[in-house]
């Protein structure tokens, strides 16, 4: 992605290059952001473990002024994941944790001078059922806008499956790498709204997905790739596909520096051609996490405190 990057700014006309040299951290925080119109929530999804509550918070900003041309991003995203046990499920201690609540937002705003080149919001609440290791069902809903797209507005709800076919682990120097095989197909029901061509359509179409994801144990790099295909229920030929890629390097427990790359078509617009965009990111990440004991018990701190001995 770091070559992606530089062939962006090599390929550009030379009035654009005029571009000042920032301090590496500042390199890292952004190169580009732009939002498809179908947000990869696997992306958003959280290895816990067996902790009870997950937060991640993506941060990135961004300012430059060019002869009196400034130019300003700022970009932040938020995940929070809790997991439980249903009313069923307490009086069994070899229960795990089997009920997820997944809570997504994110906002973004690109300006360049006064004008905005991106501004959009996002946000999307989901429950995860876990019945076996490879089967759950989920539910869904999500709001979102954008008033640069051709489809401003977007508000659905939907329903459907989730499967593990592969889970692979492979000792790398006493430690194991793991590889995670998703598939997902639901039932959504969306409405959409356009100002520019004066349209609010009503859909029922098909959202599925194919997830890979693979971390590495040595290094604790995480990479993951989704593929999602949503077509329109009454025509198969009216769809939306969005390629992601996402890396996450983990700089220490807390932060990690986060690479992704996005590619989204829509076959049909309201302008009635193919609508296709791409999007390149680079940025921070910061996690928290409930701290669980080896035994998969979270840790009470003031319990630890009264065991502990005096001297």
């Amino acid at each position: 992605m770091v070559f992606l990057f530089l062939y962006y700014y090599r390929n550009q006309p030379a009035k654009d290059m005029r571009i000042p040299i920032y301090p590496s951290i500042m390199a890292f925080l952004i190169c580009f952001i732009s939002n498809a119109q179908i947000e990869n929530i696997e992306a958003s999804r959280i290895w816990s473990g067996d902790s009870p509550w997950t937060f991640n918070s993506d941060l990135t900003f961004s300012y430059w002024n060019n002869d009196g041309n400034y130019n300003f991003l700022v970009g932040a995203s938020s995940s929070v994941l809790f997991k439980f046990k249903d009313q069923k499920d307490r009086s069994n201690d070899k229960v795990g944790l089997r009920n997820k609540l997944l809570f997504i937002g994110n906002y973004s705003l690109l300006r360049a001078e006064d004008r905005d080149l991106d501004n959009n919001w996002f946000l999307h609440l989901r429950y995860n059922r876990e019945f076996t290791d490879f089967f759950r069902v989920e539910a869904f809903i999500q709001s979102q806008e954008n008033q640069l797209l051709l489809i401003d507005s977007r508000r659905l709800v939907g329903a459907g499956v989730r499967l593990k076919p592969l889970q692979e682990r492979a000792r790398n120097n006493n430690k194991r790498n793991s590889l995670h095989l998703y598939l997902g197909l639901a039932y959504m029901y969306e409405q959409e709204q356009s100002e520019l061509f004066d349209l609010e359509l009503f859909n029922h179409r098909a959202s599925s997905y194919l997830t890979a994801s693979f971390k590495f144990s040595q290094s604790g790099v995480t990479l993951t790739n989704t593929f999602y295909y949503q077509p329109l229920l009454k025509d198969f030929t009216n769809y939306r596909i969005s390629q992601d890629l996402d890396m996450a390097f983990p700089i220490n427990s807390v932060i990690r520096f986060i690479a992704r790359f996005n590619y989204f078509l829509n076959s049909s617009s309201p302008a009635g051609d193919t609508e296709y965009r791409s999007s390149l990111l680079f940025g921070l990440r910061f996690r928290f996490q409930s701290k669980v004991s080896k035994s998969g018990v979270q840790i009470d701190p003031e319990s630890i405190k009264k065991k502990r001995p005096k001297n």
